[in-house]
């Protein structure tokens, strides 16, 4: 994991013409949030966000991997953000606000 300021500034300015975001160190990578909602980390020049059941099929067909740590590596629900999606802004608001709906459902499940 590494944490690159610049391109910690590149993805929120990216990711904030979508959805307001705010961004907080943590585990040597940046976490973002909108609302209160955790949904996506990036970690040196890659951007991983909220994968479920519903949006999971989106990312493997991409050929997209998930967030891994530790090892045995474990998984913690994020993937990568398919390659040219931050060059395309409606492809970026189609893929971040599923994004934000599977954040949403997470946290849904974890209050009941």
């Amino acid at each position: 994991m590494a944490y690159d300021k610049e391109f910690v500034e590149f993805a929120m300015d990216h990711l904030g013409m979508v959805a307001p975001v705010r961004t907080k160190r943590m585990f040597g990578c940046a976490g973002v949030w909108s609302d209160d909602h955790f949904f996506a980390l990036v970690d040196g020049k890659k951007i991983y966000v909220k994968v479920d059941d519903v949006n999971r099929a989106d990312y493997e067909a991409a050929g997209s991997t998930p967030f891994t740590y530790g090892d045995p590596p474990k998984s913690v629900n994020l993937w990568e953000l398919p390659a040219g999606i931050l060059d395309d802004p409606d492809q970026l608001a189609s893929w971040v606000a599923k994004a934000l709906d599977a954040a949403r459902r997470m946290t849904s499940k974890r209050k009941r």
